[in-house]
């Protein structure tokens, strides 16, 4: 548009030249010319006085003639121009004004030159307001950033694609691609033209969809891991089958107040740990379901906080923020052991210098920012456990590996790394999802959402009772020698008629030719030659009627629901005691 008046000003003056040029060889010509011709013909000097003065009145009325017409022409002529160029001006203007992209042009200092309405819009400035800012001032989220830019286009002499922070008038945040170059006028004076387009949404979608593929990696590590834990957890439960069923019944038959029996007490509650470090193994590989119902979280929380202050040093500060009543259907000892993990970790972090441990309950809905910031939440309502603290934070690296199975940035006996995989597989199992975040110098931040429920339920109260017994006929399976034989005691020790076999095979045929002689039997789910699927739906179509119990250590194949869809009338996980197998036999017997 400036070029345009300059264009216009470069007319008038080119018009101004012309009529002055014309003027001046008109005149030279009928002066020289006309006079000649006079002193020719006329020889008398007064004639030639007047006939000169006529002479000169006729051409100042033919040059005023001449002149008119030609300033008439040049004076449509440029207004048709002008008319022309006010048109192309206004057009430029329009296409200038919508363009999808904004434009800047600004002076060495950072002043804004000239600017479009599209960039005036992204920026939520009025036009000439953003013409009186400056870029570094007021445009750039980060001042230093404008320095940086000048470097890369004063070597360069432009920028493509170059990815920014600018500031709006609010103060918001938002993200833009910059293409820019460099501009100089007649005294070399620099400035900087560019476009830029904000990409705000993009850069939140790309990085929500990078939050997706690292859930994914991780998932997949989750799967491997969990297949090697289900293995593991098979062998290791039939090793505990038999420390735990010797041992018990060895205890059965001693007194208690003897040495032998202190020590075996010991023994079996180390076997009940080890249980239980398997369990948490399937647990954190999510093959394993627990018994749920429904309690409210908050009476967990405090139940764990006021265990969890009497078990930390004074330095270490806690605060609680716990509103939400909601309940949640799930494991409350599992929920328990998910705080104290998370809580416990936070403490040992802190414990050298001290600090302040936030533990937050609330309940939450989902929006689309904590859609955006958290994915895979569904739209359902949730409590949120936050625990907070202000220890040494994280790097990266660390904190991408914080849910791996064994791994720990502790010394060597302070932690298993199995505290936070095992944090990680209950959320699952409950339903929910477990997010960190951490900065190192900054401290950490763990979320745990869990679905809630609406309608409250009373929990079941179960009193011990004695351990029953029987007398019917067995028939026992499995392919571990020690193991049929621990359960042959244990199951004579209740009275029953125990008959065993190590091979699938053998008690087939075993079974086929005295069927009638057993009321129940008890197979192993992994054997050599056939499983204990195969092994039941042979023995079911030997005699309809049979009652089989399917004992194992665990199978990624079969778990309880598919057992009794197969017709067992009854699913037992390994190790297994005395009054669990006494209860589920009589069960199945009188059922």
């Amino acid at each position: 548009m400036q070029h345009m008046k300059q264009d216009g000003r470069s007319n008038t003056g080119w018009i101004s030249f012309k009529i002055t040029a014309v003027y001046i060889i008109l005149s030279a010509l009928w002066i020289l010319l006309s006079d000649q011709v006079l002193y020719f013909f006329v020889p008398d000097p007064g004639i030639m006085t007047k006939i000169q003065m006529i002479k000169d009145w006729v051409f100042i009325l033919i040059l005023a003639l001449i002149i008119f017409f030609f300033l008439q022409r040049e004076i449509r002529k440029y207004l048709t121009t002008g008319k022309v160029l006010q048109k192309s001006e206004e057009k430029y203007r329009r296409i200038f004004d919508n363009l999808q992209d904004g434009y800047l042009w600004a002076d060495s200092d950072g002043n804004i030159l000239l600017a479009n309405q599209f960039a005036a819009n992204i920026l939520g400035y009025d036009l000439k307001e953003l013409m009186q800012k400056n870029m570094a001032q007021d445009i750039y989220f980060v001042p230093e950033d404008r320095e940086t830019v000048k470097e890369i286009m004063i070597r360069n002499g432009e920028i493509d694609n170059y990815e920014l922070a600018f500031k709006r008038k609010d103060g918001q945040k938002i993200i833009v691609e910059a293409n820019s170059h460099l501009l100089y006028d007649e005294k070399q004076q620099r400035s900087m033209e560019g476009t830029f387009r904000d990409i705000t949404f993009r850069k939140q979608a790309e990085t929500a969809q990078a939050n997706l593929e690292k859930q994914l990696r991780q998932a997949q590590n989750m799967e491997a891991i969990g297949t090697l834990a289900g293995g593991i957890a098979h062998d290791f439960n039939n090793i505990l089958s038999s420390v735990m069923g010797y041992t018990e019944l060895v205890l059965y038959e001693m007194e208690e107040d003897t040495l032998q029996y202190g020590n075996l007490s010991q023994v079996m509650k180390a076997a009940n740990r080890a249980k239980n470090l398997v369990q948490q193994i399937l647990t954190f590989s999510r093959q394993t379901d627990q018994e749920q119902k429904p309690f409210q979280v908050k009476l967990i929380v405090k139940e764990a906080l006021k265990l969890l202050r009497a078990t930390i040093p004074s330095t270490i500060e806690i605060r609680h923020n716990i509103q939400s009543d909601a309940m949640i259907m799930g494991d409350s000892t599992q929920i328990h052991q998910v705080l104290m993990n998370l809580c416990t970790n936070a403490t040992h972090s802190m414990e050298d210098s001290g600090g302040l441990l936030t533990v937050d309950l609330i309940s939450v809905g989902l929006d689309y920012e904590m859609f955006l910031n958290y994915p895979g939440l569904k739209r359902k309502p949730y409590i949120l456990l936050t625990v907070t603290d202000v220890g040494p934070g994280m790097t990266p690296s660390v904190l991408e590996k914080i849910f791996d199975p064994f791994f720990t940035t502790k010394e060597k006996g302070k932690g298993t790394g199995m505290g936070l995989s095992v944090v990680h597989g209950i959320v699952h199992s409950h339903g929910g999802k477990i997010y960190a975040s951490s900065d190192p110098g900054k401290g950490s931040v763990f979320k745990v959402f869990l679905p809630t429920i609406k309608k409250n339920f009373k929990p079941e109260n179960r009193n011990e009772k004695p351990i029953p017994t029987g007398t019917e006929n067995l028939l026992l399976i499995d392919d571990e020698p020690a193991i049929v034989d621990m359960g042959r005691q244990i199951l004579d020790s209740l009275g029953y008629q125990v008959t065993i076999k190590t091979n699938p095979i053998e008690a087939l045929e075993l079974f086929g030719a005295e069927h009638k002689k057993f009321d129940l039997v008890i197979t192993d789910m992994t054997m050599p030659k056939m499983t204990g699927a195969s092994l039941a739906k042979e023995l079911m179509r030997i005699k309809p009627d049979v009652k089989v119990i399917l004992c194992t250590g665990f199978s990624s194949m079969i778990d309880e629901k598919k057992a009794i869809a197969l017709g067992f009338k009854a699913f037992v996980s390994k190790p297994i005691l005395k009054r669990e197998i006494g209860k589920v036999i009589r069960e199945v017997l009188d059922g």
